[in-house]
């Protein structure tokens, strides 16, 4: 008999721990008299918050993540300040776009809805990508094949 996964809540998002953390988040979950899940939720509800109010990523990064990147070799610099104000928007505008567009694509693959996600707004930006693509491309192919000249004139 095969297994069946339980639906899932959209609201849960499913993470993990570092394995040599979960013996400390267990201690000191039972030390506080809290299921394990409720105080991992509640230790990153306040780093969160934290770096909300201090607009972190914004002007800096947190001291935590900081010696993190540190430590495992990354660049320390969150990627907010890699990117001006502008790029690091349009970066995340675009993120979900890509979001939405994987979500639609599934939703078209297992035959769900996707009038939540596909609204006319997104329909037109669709139609104005393969409109600029199609142009893009063939300007492309007319650069590839050379310069093109046009034919002489003959004067009367």
């Amino acid at each position: 008999m095969p297994f069946k996964k339980k639906p899932t809540n959209p609201d849960r998002v499913g993470l993990s721990l570092h394995k040599h953390l979960t013996p400390h988040v267990l201690d000191k979950s039972a030390a506080l008299d809290m299921n394990p899940n409720e105080f991992v939720n509640v230790c990153l509800e306040q780093c969160v918050e934290g770096m909300i109010a201090e607009k972190d990523p914004g002007p800096g990064c947190p001291p935590i993540v900081y010696k993190y990147r540190l430590q495992t070799g990354k660049d320390p610099q969150p990627i907010s300040q890699r990117f001006n104000a502008s790029d690091y928007a349009l970066l995340r505008g675009l993120d979900e776009l890509l979001y939405d567009f994987n979500l639609a694509k599934e939703c078209v693959q297992t035959g769900k809805a996707t009038s939540a996600i596909l609204t006319p707004a997104i329909l037109e930006l669709i139609e104005k990508y393969r409109e600029q693509r199609t142009h893009l491309i063939s300007q492309a192919q007319l650069f590839d094949k050379g310069p093109v000249y046009p034919a002489p004139q003959l004067g009367m």
